[in-house]
Parts: structure tokens; sequence; C-alpha cells
């Protein structure tokens, strides 16, 4: 698919005057990259994104009908940093020491948008499980990743978080692709 292609509607953010070639050419690979996501679960409405301070692209990873995860990249013109948004909200930065957190520098700004879209993509292949906890007096959930055991979220009837219930009643798996990855 060539850049005339990619109509406005499937742009991750605005293209206007005030961006720059780079922020340009960065929004315009990851929207690109993020239409095939749309086979993935991820809607295009879970894309959003900000260009103040800097370009940021948050994409929510979801599964009945809950916010499991919010994955972002910040694009800062000849540098790129993608993880995990800890707070869902975008309210710190990204912490570029932690193991967890991809630090791009010095790539041109598609392959600076190919080394975040690849990162995103593994984590939205991830599995992802819901674990459930039924007894007499509670009801409670709790969303992992199936490759690791990672905590995503949990839910109760009663709002506690009920660390030690030992193994769950019952797993269902609420994501799951069958697709070879990449990288």
């Amino acid at each position: 698919m060539n850049q005339t292609e990619l109509r406005e509607e499937d742009l991750w953010l605005a293209l206007d005057e005030r961006r720059t070639d780079a922020e340009r050419a960065f929004i315009t690979e990851m929207s690109r990259r993020a239409l095939a996501w749309r086979s993935l679960g991820v809607p295009s409405d879970h894309l959003l994104g900000t260009v103040e301070p800097f370009v940021m692209l948050l994409l929510d990873v979801s599964a009945d009908g809950k916010v499991l995860r919010t994955l972002r990249v910040d694009f800062h013109e000849s540098r790129v940093v993608v993880g995990e948004d800890e707070t869902m909200q975008a309210a710190t930065d990204l912490d570029e020491e932690n193991a967890r957190v991809l630090v791009v520098k010095d790539g041109s700004p598609l392959a600076l948008a190919t080394a975040a879209a690849d990162w995103m993509e593994r984590e939205i292949l991830r599995p992802i499980e819901r674990h459930e906890w039924v007894r007499e007096d509670f009801c409670h959930q709790r969303y992992v990743l199936s490759d690791t055991g990672e905590p995503l979220c949990w839910s109760d009837c009663h709002n506690q978080k009920r660390p030690d219930l030992g193994p769950p009643d019952r797993t269902v798996t609420v994501r799951s692709y069958d697709v070879p990855r990449r990288g």
C-alpha cells in the first residue's frame, strides 16, 4: 500500500501543517501498521494519541469490555520509546530504565515506526486469560498474561484485591491468536 492509499480516517493522528516531515512519516507508517491490527481485535477507537509535547500514540488492549493494558509509543524525532503505560492515562513518562521499555535511537522515522509497531504487534498477540474464583460470599476475577502469569487487572464483587486465593476455579482465554509471530 503506498502513501496515497492510506485514507485520512485511517490515520492514527491528523497530519496537519504543524507536523514535521519526520512526524508525518512516523504517524503514517504507524497508521499503516495499525490497519492490520483490526483483524487482531484492535478497533480504531482504541487508538489514541496526542502531539503535545511530542507525538504520543496509545493503543488499548481490551477484552470483556474492559481495557486491560495501554501500550504506548513516544516519538521524539530521532528516537522512540515504547512500553506499557502503567497509569493507562499517559500521566507519566515511560521509564527508559525499565527492562520492559524499548528505546530505539538514531533511526529514520520509518525505521523507528517499524521497531515500535513490531513491539506493539508482539504485545497485541500475547494471550490473556481471565482467572475466576466463585465462592458463596464473593466472586473475583483476575486478568493475566497467559505466557508469564503477570497480572493485568482484577474485578471483585466487594472491591477487594484478594491476593492469596490459590488456584482459580475457572480459567478462560479471553485473547489468543494462532498467528505466526515475527521477530
